[in-house]
């Protein structure tokens, strides 16, 4: 009986010790595969399975950290530099086309993959803020914004081939075709670490107002949106009778200062402008406000037929960082 109470005593003594590093031991299992699936996810269905996982696993070991961000950050560097390569092939290819469209489509397609090599940097600045800031919305909803535009991206180069003979197409599709997956499965990485990656509490245990939710500039373009136009301090001002400083809103863009630090307000008089605004990735910071709809409008004529690209037919093209604004009630 006494050996008995002995034995019972040593398993009521040692039993939570044994427990909790069997649980510790399981959590480590659990983790340790959570992160081999991620590595699986993030080179799932490319040319070299092997050679992907192995750029990912030196560029967490270079950093020095292990664990999914650290897999996520790694994964998205590694898509930058295939997006890299992919502009490196694309880049001689123009010169050696006889065809317009075709050659238009090539410059496109550099354009366009330098772009998602872009919105694939400010990814990685998204997920370092996530990190600090413990999860919060705003950085979440900008890192599906950037991903879901690196991926859109190659579809945009490929459909500028539309109405060539395809051969030129057909080689492009095959370099940009790895870019695409690896960014498709960036999103997919994202979705399956949303379970793990902490929220932050609403502030004061309430939730959060519109204002509180918006980024910083957003309370300054509110001001701006709602102010009279004609009494708006603009920085430009475009008028087709020649009032202004510009008859042209292109003009205008084109004279605007490069990687401006603050808004940039280009007033545009009532009108009809027949032109086709592109605004330049160095174009950053630029806000347009007109005087009404269908007061003030903007109409390009570039088509198809013409032997212009998708990507170019746009009557009005914003092919830059963020931060350009548009009044949602006066440009048309």
């Amino acid at each position: 009986m006494a050996l008995t109470c002995d034995i019972l005593l040593l398993l009521l003594f040692f039993l939570p010790s044994i427990y909790a590093q069997w649980s510790q031991s399981s959590s480590l299992e659990e983790a340790k595969a959570f992160e081999e699936s991620l590595l699986h996810q993030a080179c799932l269905n490319t040319t070299d399975h092997e050679a992907c996982t192995s750029r990912i696993s030196i560029e967490c070991h270079r950093q020095g950290r292990t664990g999914p961000i650290s897999i996520l950050h790694g994964a998205v560097r590694g898509t930058i530099d295939e997006a890299l390569r992919a502009v490196g092939t694309l880049s001689g290819l123009a010169a050696v086309s006889s065809d317009l469209r075709e050659e238009m489509a090539i410059h496109d397609c550099v354009e366009l993959l330098g772009y998602s090599i872009d919105e694939l940097g400010w990814s990685l600045e998204e997920i370092g803020r996530i990190v600090l800031e413990n999860r919060n919305i705003h950085h979440e909803a900008n890192l599906r914004a950037w991903l879901s535009a690196a991926l859109s991206n190659q579809d945009t180069c490929l459909e500028g081939f539309d109405g060539t003979d395809g051969r030129i197409r057909h080689y492009i599709h095959s370099r940009v075709a790895e870019v695409t997956q690896l960014v498709s499965n960036l999103l997919m990485m994202y979705k399956k670490m949303r379970s793990i990656i902490p929220h932050a509490p609403p502030r004061n245990g309430t939730k959060s107002d519109g204002n509180r939710d918006s980024p910083p500039w957003v309370v300054v373009d509110q001001e701006l949106l709602h102010a009279d136009p004609k009494a708006l301090r603009a920085d430009a001002v475009v008028a087709s009778d020649g009032s202004g400083r510009y008859r042209s809103i292109n003009e205008a863009v084109n004279r605007a200062p490069s990687h401006s630090s603050r808004r940039y307000v280009i007033y545009v008089k009532k009108g009809v402008y027949e032109e086709n605004v592109e605004l330049k990735k160095k174009k950053t910071n630029i806000m347009m406000v007109g005087d009404g709809m269908g007061i003030t409008v903007i109409s390009g004529s570039r088509n198809f037929m013409q032997g212009w690209t998708t990507f170019r037919t746009a009557t009005f093209g914003k092919l830059f960082i963020p931060f350009f604004s548009l009044h949602r009630q006066t440009l048309t």
